[in-house]
């Protein structure tokens, strides 16, 4: 299918996934590798909508109110998620 987890990389598309999330918890395509947050298309990340500077968990989901917070791959840190596809 050729699908990933979403970038968002503008103030457009935030609004638009926040009504497509639909007040949920959802998965964006946002990790942190080295310090650094990076997103899983390769496109820079100059945009973001963090709750709170300081995220030090390794993966980006944006939470009920759109804001972004830092998540974990566990199992109990459970949410749904948000795609993209190329057109």
């Amino acid at each position: 299918m050729g699908g990933q987890l979403a970038a968002v990389t503008s103030e457009d598309q935030q609004k638009l996934i926040t009504k497509l999330s639909g007040g949920k918890i959802a998965w964006l395509g946002g990790f942190r590798e080295q310090g650094e947050w990076k997103w899983v298309s390769g496109e820079p990340f100059r945009y973001s909508h963090w709750y709170r500077r300081n995220i030090n968990l390794s993966y980006a989901r944006m939470m009920a109110d759109g804001s972004w917070a830092g998540g974990r791959d566990e199992s109990g840190d459970t949410a749904g998620f948000v795609c993209q596809w190329e057109r």
